[in-house]
């Protein structure tokens, strides 16, 4: 095929390098998209790549050293094409972190974005409800910016054991109890205050059995597992 591609060519080599992006969710290298589309030759499809990444169908990605594509789908094109490329920016670092979310001063270093900027665009994204602020146990005096559908992490939330950011103390001290309670009745011999079982004894309840007394009693409706 001539190097030369007319509109109409151009723009089925355009939709054949998406579809195959589409198809690999990790990423499209330029070695795969030779191999999967030989009939263009590699400078001409890298016409076509930088034409989709324009249009916001491709995005950049680095793994390691390796430069590579991910494809954009409808409905995430659809959600984007309503924001400003600085928006845009800002909103793609907030979907990269996840459940943990991210920092403003973090957020600043990552974009190279003015601080106003980077404000402006925070608070269009809050009212168009794509992203939300939540804050951290850990860090009560930072906000920290994830996407709205996503559930901050425990370490942000404190798990179980905070409520409204505050540590439930009395919360702590009941499930205490309970353990201790529990434990201690399998830890020494009945009618025999003065005496424990030996430490080879078998019946010393594991973690995952005081779990299991804890759900089986009702003692709290927290969703709890064994490393809480």
């Amino acid at each position: 095929m001539s190097e030369l591609l007319d509109k109409e060519q151009a723009a089925q080599m355009d939709r054949e390098i998406y579809e195959l992006a589409l198809q690999q969710p990790e990423g499209l290298d330029a070695d795969l998209l030779k191999e999967a589309l030989p009939k263009y030759p590699l400078e001409v499809a890298v016409n076509g790549v930088n034409r989709l990444l324009q249009l916001g169908r491709l995005e950049v990605m680095q793994v390691g050293s390796r430069i590579l594509y991910r494809g954009v789908q409808a409905s995430e094109l659809e959600r984007m094409s309503g924001l400003t490329g600085d928006e845009r920016l800002v909103y793609k670092h907030i979907e990269n972190s996840g459940n943990e979310g991210i920092w403003v001063r973090t957020l600043k270093q990552k974009t190279n974005l003015l601080q106003g900027v980077i404000t402006r665009c925070l608070k269009g994204l809050e009212q168009k409800t794509m992203i939300k602020s939540v804050k951290s146990v850990k860090h009560p005096t930072r906000k920290l910016y994830m996407m709205i559908d996503v559930s901050p992490s425990s370490d942000i939330t404190g798990g179980p054991w905070y409520t409204d950011q505050e540590m439930d103390t009395d919360f702590i001290e009941q499930l205490a109890s309970q353990c201790f309670k529990f434990i201690y009745v399998h830890s020494y011999p009945r009618g025999m205050p003065n005496a424990v079982f030996s430490a080879n004894h078998v019946a010393y309840p594991k973690s995952s059995v005081i779990l299991r007394h804890i759900v089986d009693n009702g003692i709290t409706n927290v969703v709890l597992s064994v490393g809480h």
